[in-house]
């Protein structure tokens, strides 16, 4: 129960930014191992939860608010890849002959084409940038049944994959849409497939993927939806109305706003009696509203006003013809009904808790034939239970992995078989048993990459589960016992992970992906919050939550934790981590200020002030020269290296996350969301932009000969951009 009380206040301070609750957080999993995981496993699809540290804390796209299965960790996930991915921090380029890959990763070595090829990167034919090279296949973020239980979905991006249940060794079959599918549902007759990607809602020949039908929408930030009834039931994120759209007659049934107070947060239809239950969080969102919908006519006929749950609920509805459940931030209710006739009894309404087990923040699956609800939390290796007969049964279900999150969880549409979706696998159980039915692996998950660099001729790319280097015509991978990592720093013939062997305490690796081998350096108890590597290779620099600043002699292997600026007020680390190309000084912000420190002397310098908000980047001119910030209001700061001084203020108010200047300095390129926005380094003024990737985009990073843009994204790609010769 402690664990579960700290889970949620720790998504609390990520939802507001609260640094300090966070701090607090961390150093208590020091002492507490099993805190350490749950909080590692919470943030593994996103490449580390202690990476937002970094800097930028606001929500820059509004998270996907699931309408079946998916937890508020999964929210609160996505909500992190918009903030936090924009400041993972990418190894430097520094090898000009290094190739360029044409072909996709996953398979067969990439064909090197030499950078004679193409163009330095300028003011003048930045507007010209190409596609030049992908690495990655996209990645799953759902999968779903279809109706005749014969085929599983697995959806993201680029399209979906098709997996044969009667063969599911053998190749399924990949339908690419260019789209990233954020939510998916069938007709009844299975044939077509409804998702939404942004704004709209498509409707596609599920074998083909061929569009028959688009239903465009005025929302700004992207769709849930379900279907029943012959309805496709759908509403905006964030937005107060629930619309039906009739899929035979390809017209809008009926607008419901009436009551709806706050965001709808999740949705269920209940088919033989055709009546739509919604949660809605209240005005104040404090609480969520239950109301009861008859999907025939549109009209409210049941309605309970007193249910927990904040912003960012943790929550579902489920309806039966005679009952309803409801689980919301770690209680759950039940209600008796009349669907049939419209009535809600709210004197019915029971609180649930039996035999004195506290389930914490559940997850519901109502099986068939009344064969009860099956209970499960998405936290780590958690126990399943059946709710039956008024009484709360354990399943014994053993999981082929011993550390999972479950990302998606979905019914067989006839038999009380369950499937789980687990980061890299798919499970089939018994709901009732427990019994393993089936697994296997997800076709692409070690082709998901989200982070790359350049380095001495080494292609780097990774997500958290898999590091790849392509170097030499060869193609080398991390040993599975490496995990979680979270970013790579590449030495002179290493690359050193931020990371976890199996189970063991976070920390530094490094592996030597020539020979296959790897050692453990040191551990970081409370988790690596931002590191750097001197350009000699010689040092890595890193913060912890504990700490604020530290030095690793990779030639003398000593850790030695150096002074804290004596103004850097709680023990929170700083959010920007950057060494000048000299290797004299590093560069780190903190809140609003920029404090450098002298690696010659051992010494901070005074602060460098001036910005009104928290600095969210920061990085050397390429001679350094010239040290810049930008802080979240836009604005930009300029010093000058030699006498610290200020020479440059500019109120911009640009809005991008992470930003990278070109080795010659003259173009500054930074991500806002799903787009690259192109500046003049001289004028600060935007001269080119462009939409590289179909979701948010993670990271940024120029080639040191100044011919190659990088960037890589939440869609499972990373993608490599330049001006050809003509």
């Amino acid at each position: 129960m402690t664990h579960d009380i700290t889970l949620l206040r720790y998504i609390n301070a990520v939802e507001t930014g609260d640094l300090d609750t966070l701090s607090e957080i961390w150093q208590l999993a020091q002492d507490d191992m099993a805190l350490t995981h749950e909080l590692l496993e919470l943030s593994a699809e996103i490449g580390g939860i202690p990476m937002y540290l970094n800097g930028l804390v606001r929500p820059v796209s509004r998270p996907q608010r699931t309408t079946t299965h998916r937890s508020v960790y999964r929210r609160v996930a996505l909500f992190m890849v918009a903030i936090t991915g924009m400041l993972a921090l990418l190894a430097l380029f520094s090898h000009r002959d290094s190739p360029i890959v044409t072909a996709p990763i996953g398979g067969a070595t990439p064909t090197a084409i030499p950078p004679e090829s193409l163009l330095p990167i300028s003011v003048d034919n930045v507007d010209q940038l190409t596609q030049i090279a992908q690495y990655g296949e996209g990645n799953v973020t759902g999968v779903k049944w279809t109706p005749d239980g014969e085929h599983i979905i697995a959806y993201g991006s680029p399209g979906y994959w098709l997996y044969d249940v009667n063969d599911l060794d053998a190749e399924p079959q990949f339908v690419d849409l260019g789209m990233t599918l954020t939510d998916v549902a069938f007709t009844e007759d299975g044939e077509t497939l409804v998702f939404s990607w942004e704004s709209n809602i498509y409707l596609a020949n599920l074998m083909t993927g061929e569009i028959t039908y688009t239903l465009e929408t005025d929302f700004e930030r992207g769709v849930d939806l379900i279907t029943g009834g012959g309805l496709i039931i759908y509403h905006g994120w964030d937005y107060e109305r629930l619309y039906a759209w009739d899929i035979e007659q390809r017209r809008e049934r009926f607008v419901f706003g009436s009551g709806i107070t706050g965001s709808i947060v999740t949705m269920d239809f209940e088919e033989s009696t055709n009546v739509i239950g919604l949660l809605s969080t209240t005005v104040n969102e404090e609480g969520l509203d239950l109301i009861l919908i008859d999907a025939m006519t549109g009209e409210q006929f049941g309605r309970d006003r007193e249910l927990p749950g904040g912003y960012f609920p943790h929550a579902h509805v489920i309806l039966e013809k005679d009952r309803i459940f409801v689980s919301t931030d770690g209680e759950w209710f039940k209600w008796d009904a009349e669907l049939e006739n419209r009535r809600l009894n709210p004197g019915t309404k029971q609180s649930l808790d039996y035999d004195g087990t506290w389930l914490g923040i559940v997850d519901l699956v109502a099986l068939h034939d009344d064969a009860g609800l099956l209970m499960y939390r998405e936290t780590l290796n958690q126990p399943l239970y059946l709710y039956r007969d008024e009484r709360l049964l354990p399943v014994d279900y053993e999981p082929t992995e011993s550390w999972f999150l479950y990302e998606d969880v979905q019914l067989h549409p006839q038999r009380n078989e369950i499937l789980f979706f687990k980061r890299e696998s798919f499970e089939i159980i018994d709901a009732i048993s427990g019994k393993v039915i089936d697994s296997f692996l997800v076709k692409n998950w070690q082709s998901t990459l989200s982070h790359v660099a350049y380095d001495q001729g080494r292609l780097i790319a990774h997500n958290p589960f898999a590091v790849k280097v392509w170097y030499d015509s060869k193609v080398y991978t991390t040993p599975e016992e490496i995990t979680f990592v979270t970013n790579v720093l590449p030495g002179k013939d290493v690359i050193y992970l931020d990371g976890l062997v199996e189970q063991s305490t976070p920390g530094i690796i490094a592996w030597d992906y020539l020979n296959g081998t790897y050692e453990e350096l040191f551990s970081v108890r409370s988790g690596v919050t931002n590191w750097a590597i001197t350009h000699d290779r010689d040092n890595i620099y890193y913060a912890a939550v504990s700490s604020f600043l530290h030095r690793y002699d990779l030639l003398e292997t000593r850790n030695t934790t150096l002074d804290k600026p004596p103004d850097a007020g709680p023990n929170v680390p700083p959010s920007n981590f950057v060494i000048s190309p000299d290797d004299k000084f590093i560069a780190l912000s903190h809140e609003k200020n920029v404090y450098v420190y002298d690696l010659v002397n051992g010494e901070f310098l005074e602060p460098l002030t001036g910005n009104s908000t928290r600095v969210s980047n920061l990085f050397f001119s390429p001679d350094g020269s010239q040290l810049y910030s930008l802080n979240e209001s836009g604005n930009w700061i300029v010093w000058d290296t030699t006498s610290w001084s200020e020479i440059l203020y500019r109120e911009d108010r640009l809005d991008i996350g992470r930003t990278v200047m070109s080795p010659d300095g003259t173009i500054i390129a930074g991500s806002y969301v799903d787009e690259v926005v192109i500046l003049d380094a001289r004028t600060f003024e935007e001269i080119h932009r462009f939409k590289p990737h179909l979701s948010n985009i993670y990271s940024l990073a120029f080639s040191d000969d100044g011919k190659r843009i990088v960037t890589g994204s939440s869609d499972g790609t990373v993608r490599v951009w330049g001006v050809p010769k003509q």
